[in-house]
Order: C-alpha cells, then structure tokens, then sequence
C-alpha cells in the first residue's frame, strides 16, 4: 500500500548515486594536503587582510559628497570649508 517497496517512478543512474553519496558525505573522504592548505590560507588570511588593508587606507581620503566643481575630492592636504569661512570671519 503508498508505493513504499522497490517501486521506483524514475530510474535511477548508478553514477548519479555514486556522485551523490560523495557529495554528501565529502567530510569522511576530506584530506589535508598542501595545495588545500594553500587555498585555505589564501582565501583565509591574505584575502581578508588585503580587503583591510585597502579599507583603513583610503578610509576617510575621498569627500564625493561635498566636491563642488573645480574642487578636490581629498581631503588630505587640503581646506575645509569650516576652515575657510573662521578665517574669513575675522
């Protein structure tokens, strides 16, 4: 009764199987090597650090939001406005 014995409604591929069993149980076959280790440490540390790296360096050394035209769009090495307008005051 249900359809719960060898009744198969699709024919199943031996080599699908194979593939699937592997897939799901690639932790029991996993081996450390060297070019694994190097993959690890590359996507790992260098990676992420290069990403930081370039973050903390040109944080904060673009201003795109209050350029007018003909102004610089770093801040380092150049005035503010705030700067400017005190000076002009007095």
């Amino acid at each position: 009764m249900g359809g719960h014995g060898e009744f198969h409604t699709v024919k199943l591929d031996p080599a699908a199987e194979r593939w699937n069993h592997m897939r799901e149980h690639t932790y029991q076959h996993f081996k450390m090597t060297r070019p694994i280790s190097n993959k690890i440490i590359a996507f790992g540390l260098v990676i992420p650090a290069g990403i930081f790296t370039l973050a903390k360096y040109t944080d904060e050394k673009w201003d795109w939001i209050g350029a007018r035209k003909g102004e610089s769009t770093t801040q380092r090495g150049t005035f503010h406005r705030s700067q400017v307008s005190d000076e002009s005051e007095e």
